[in-house]
């Protein structure tokens, strides 16, 4: 039980993190990328469109595999990207 919970709140601050995280880098992305404002405020938009498409396949992946499953994988996925964020070392 505790672990479920800490898995979820892991996912919980994950999810968070990669809504927030472009609007904090955005001084770092724009002088070490030479970012305009108009391409990051369009990834951001792009990534909240890809947030909402991927809507109905979780939904489905709930329904066919159950949801300790489907956010075991969906959590370990979201960590690997996580990591390799960290470990970018640029562009």
């Amino acid at each position: 039980m505790r672990l479920g919970l800490a898995a979820l709140i892991l996912a919980y601050v994950l999810s968070q993190f990669y809504r927030a995280f472009l609007a904090v880098l955005t001084p770092v992305l724009a002088a070490d990328l030479g970012a305009t404002p108009e391409s990051l405020a369009s990834a951001s938009g792009l990534w909240f469109l890809a947030f909402a498409l991927m809507q109905i396949p979780v939904g489905e992946a709930l329904d066919r595999f159950g949801p300790r499953r489907t956010a075991s994988i969906l959590l370990a996925v979201g960590g690997l990207g996580a990591g390799l964020f960290a470990a970018a070392t640029g562009p």
